[in-house]
């Protein structure tokens, strides 16, 4: 939904300020040391997946009751998920540094819903719970709201290629250039009138990409999401629109004045401000 540039930065320094906070711990510190040439591997596998949609290719641990398998090296999934938790994300860990700057890349606006909400957590898209040995990595490490990250996506990941969500770092820039939610605007629905949000994809997207957006939608309710925030605009918009035309100004001239600038001026392409506006002219051309 938002392009974000890949953060600035790499694995090996979250992972070696990571390290800091474990002198207590230097056994522990020692293997994670030892391990890192087995996580570098994995993670070179992550980074040429990514570019070509293909994260889910990636074998995620299966989880059996009560089990701490070994992740990689000698190292367990809880111990990894440990060092993210307290030693990334703690709040007096050296880690949390970076976890502040990593979540202020996205410039308070969620990639996942397209703006609607702040980013309050960095989400890992491919869950941490499923691959713990992306639990460090930048390029896995995504600014979310809250709504995206525990009720849009959770733990979820795909494994098949349609089904994946949009990585707002890697995929494909007609993801984030070019219009495929639409919306259909009912004067009718009392009191203010309401707008249908949907997900068309063009005809020349590979077929992949279509459903891919498709599921982007559909995961992270973005109908019933953007038909929120439409439904508060539309309280002001409809007044406006009303007295307009009770003074006899043409739909072309109320298009010009009031709807084009709400275009124009949306953060982006696929933004619910923006479809809306085009949903109300449409409505307003044909009426």
């Amino acid at each position: 939904m938002i392009k974000l540039p890949p953060p600035s930065y790499e694995f090996d320094q979250v992972f070696s300020t990571c390290l800091e906070g474990l002198d207590k711990k230097p056994e522990f510190k020692a293997r994670l040391s030892a391990g890192k040439a087995e996580i570098d591997a994995q993670l070179a596998l992550y980074a040429e997946k990514a570019p070509n949609g293909e994260l889910y290719t990636l074998v995620p641990v299966v989880r059996e009751h009560g089990a701490d398998p070994i992740i990689v090296s000698d190292l367990k999934k809880s111990e990894l998920l440990n060092l993210y938790e307290a030693h990334l994300r703690g709040k007096e860990k050296p880690g949390r540094g970076i976890y502040n700057e990593l979540l202020a890349a996205a410039n308070g606006t969620c990639p996942y819903c397209g703006g609607i909400g702040r980013p309050r957590n960095l989400d890992h898209y491919l869950p941490k719970s499923k691959f713990p040995q992306f639990s460090l990595f930048p390029k896995n490490l995504v600014p979310a709201c809250r709504d995206c990250n525990m009720d849009g996506k959770g733990q979820g990941f795909s494994a098949s290629a349609e089904k994946q969500i949009i990585h707002p770092f890697f995929d494909a820039e007609h993801f984030f250039r070019e219009q495929w939610i639409f919306g259909t605007y009912d004067p009718t629905d009392e009191p203010s009138g309401s707008v249908d949000f949907y997900a068309a994809p063009p005809d020349h997207w590979p077929e992949v990409d279509k459903e891919r957006a498709e599921t982007h939608f559909d995961d992270f309710e973005l109908g019933v999401r953007y038909a929120k925030e439409a439904g508060a605009r539309l309280i002001s918009l409809r007044t406006q629109l009303d007295n307009l035309a009770d003074l006899g100004i043409s739909s072309d001239e109320i298009s010009r004045v009031l709807l084009h600038p709400m275009i124009e001026n949306a953060p982006h392409i696929n933004h619910w401000e923006s479809v809306m506006g085009k949903a109300v002219m449409e409505a307003l051309n044909n009426g």
